[in-house]
């Protein structure tokens, strides 16, 4: 299915005001009529494609989620090692640490809660068969332990490209592979 170009030019408009307003202020406080001034898109075009402003987020945050699977499960393809996927996938947030930033700063702080919670949830969902196997668990077990994990790990991660920290993302791999066993963060 080809993509027609003014749609992605117009979502493309829309993300960037999108995060050049979360850099100012609250989502909360922003409005379409302030998020179409920043993006030079009209109301009536912005209706087109996000019935609210936080469905943008909504879909970069998707967007990350997704491209971070891709790269994860096409890596442990090729390399058939967890570490070296984590590790690409560190790199992959690493090269998009400005974004990453303005996506997970307090202006965005309550929407980001409930989408990350949204996207481990359809982890769970998609590989909960085998992930229960993997570790002989209940579905309420899992959940606890994949919720747990993933905010360790978000934490981890959220500190290092927030602060600026000078670790590679292989050295953030071994932190995380001390604090997890990789084996079971596998999506």
């Amino acid at each position: 299915m080809k993509t027609d170009m003014r749609i992605v030019l117009t979502k493309q408009l829309l993300r960037k005001g999108l995060l050049s307003l979360i850099g100012k202020m609250p989502l909360s406080r922003i409005s379409v009529t302030a998020l179409c001034q920043a993006s030079g898109v009209n109301r009536a075009t912005f209706y087109n494609h996000y019935d609210s402003v936080p469905m943008i987020l909504r879909e970069i945050v998707w967007e990350y989620a997704e491209k971070i699977e891709t790269l994860y499960m096409k890596d442990i393809r090729s390399s058939h090692s967890e570490e070296h996927a984590l590790e690409t996938c560190l790199t992959y947030l690493q090269e998009n640490k400005e974004e990453i930033i303005v996506l997970f700063s307090n202006n965005t702080e309550s929407y980001i809660k409930g989408f990350g919670l949204e996207v481990v949830e359809d982890v769970i969902r998609r590989h909960r068969n085998e992930l229960r196997k993997q570790l002989n668990c209940s579905d309420d077990e899992l959940y606890l332990f994949l919720m747990t994990t993933a905010s360790g790990a978000y934490g981890l991660i959220l500190t290092w490209l927030t602060r600026n920290m000078k670790q590679t993302p292989k050295e953030i791999t071994a932190i995380l592979r001390r604090l997890f066993s990789i084996r079971t963060i596998r999506p």
